[in-house]
Parts: C-alpha cells; sequence; structure tokens
C-alpha cells in the first residue's frame, strides 16, 4: 500500500466494492392531466449500466367509467424515437380509480432512455404528478 499526500491508497480491483451503492434516484416532475386521452412523459435517460427500473407514480386520478387508466413503458437508443417495451406476458400496467400511487418493476431493460405513455379514457380527471425512479 502506498502513500499520497497523507492518504493511503490501494491497488486497483476488478472485485466491486460492496460498500459502493449501484443505485441511482431519480425524481421527475410529470403534471400529467388525465383528462387528456393520451400523454407522454419526456424522455428519461437511464444510467450507464443499470438494466432493472423500479417505477412509483403519485397521482390523484378519479376515472367515471369503470376503465383504469394504463401506463405502458417505451424504450429508446436515441431519445426521439420510442417503441414499446412489449412482453408476450405482460399486460398494460393499470391506476386503480382513487389510489395514490401506483409501483412498477421493469427487468432486463437494454436501451439508453425510457419514456411513460398514460392513456386514460374519456371522462377520468385528475393528475399524475410525478414520479420515483430507482436504476439497479
Amino acid at each position: 500500500m502506498g502513500r499520497i499526500s497523507g492518504f493511503r491508497t490501494k491497488a486497483a480491483s476488478s472485485t466491486p466494492d460492496p460498500a459502493v451503492s449501484t443505485f441511482q434516484n431519480r425524481y421527475v416532475q410529470l403534471d400529467i392531466n388525465a383528462s387528456s386521452s393520451q400523454a407522454f412523459s419526456p424522455p428519461i435517460a437511464i444510467p450507464l449500466g443499470a438494466s432493472n427500473v423500479t417505477i412509483q407514480f403519485f397521482h390523484n386520478i378519479a376515472n367515471i367509467a369503470a376503465d383504469p387508466t394504463t401506463i405502458s413503458i417505451e424504450q429508446s437508443s436515441d431519445g426521439v424515437n420510442f417503441s414499446e417495451i412489449y412482453s408476450p406476458e405482460t399486460e398494460p400496467f393499470m391506476i386503480a380509480s382513487g389510489s395514490t400511487y401506483t409501483t412498477i418493476n421493469v427487468i432486463g431493460v437494454l436501451s439508453n432512455f425510457i419514456r411513460f405513455r398514460f392513456d386514460t379514457i374519456s371522462g377520468s380527471y385528475g393528475v399524475i404528478s410525478s414520479c420515483n425512479l430507482l436504476f439497479a
């Protein structure tokens, strides 16, 4: 072990230090009006090396009809051209009327950007105010 200016140094290691967190948090202000039939979040850059994301949306939505607001996740390599992350096993994520938050876990994202598409039915009102994202 060498010493530089009174600080201890150690040899570089290819083993990750378990004390260093590999998680990154991000807060995104959305302010999406639920009365619009379809709305999109801004593009969100995925941190380098992250492939899993947990998203928690905060909202206050009421639906007159029984159909809920749905959330689709889209991906892009350039932040401009998006397509839906599709898996034959998944259904659209739904926001239940009267709830104040919805949490989604996405595993195995291999892209540079994601965004969210919100589809609401006529007669819906309220707002999707923000989301917290946890990347790993």
